[in-house]
């Protein structure tokens, strides 16, 4: 986990190693009831992140997705400062 303070921005970046999420299914990690294929055995509902990305746009934030060449999936969360 890592925080930076850019302009009028805090960006939190949250980074683990692990099974990096195909393209396909980056599309669709923001939409309702959707569970990655290596999800199917464990309990859930495919709204956390849904859930996530609508309590930050209520509160001017965002959050965002995006996995590296050196197998790390890492979200990032932007809070406006002002």
């Amino acid at each position: 986990m890592s925080d930076i303070v850019d302009g009028n921005n805090l960006s939190i970046r949250i980074t683990n190693t692990g099974n990096i999420i195909s393209k396909l299914e980056e599309k669709y990690l923001f939409n309702y009831f959707f569970r990655g294929i290596n999800s199917k055995a464990k309990m859930g509902f495919g709204l956390g992140l849904v859930l996530t990305k609508k309590i930050l746009k209520v509160n001017h934030a965002t959050i965002s997705y995006r996995s590296s060449k050196n197998n790390l999936n890492s979200f990032e969360v932007k809070f406006p400062l002002s």
